[in-house]
């Protein structure tokens, strides 16, 4: 899930135009947890992160958990 909530706050910043402060914000995140979202390790992101990281995606919620799912499908496997 590490790289697909990577992409998803890459795409959002670029669409938005938004600095990752700005998307710390709308996230509810301190920037030192957005750092550690965006740089480090994206495991064990509360719930309410991600369902806001959705509604500003601009994906669908089918299409947003869609993405989530198959990436954890994929970390399951080369356990």
């Amino acid at each position: 899930m590490v790289m697909i909530v990577k992409e998803i706050l890459d795409t959002v910043l670029k669409k938005q135009g938004w600095s990752r402060y700005r998307l710390a914000k709308e996230l509810g995140l301190s920037t030192q947890a957005m750092d550690h979202l965006y740089l480090k390790n994206a495991k064990g992101v509360r719930v309410s992160v991600l369902i806001k990281l959705q509604e500003v995606s601009g994906y669908s919620v089918e299409k947003f958990w869609k993405l989530l799912r198959d990436e954890h499908e994929i970390d399951t496997k080369e356990d």
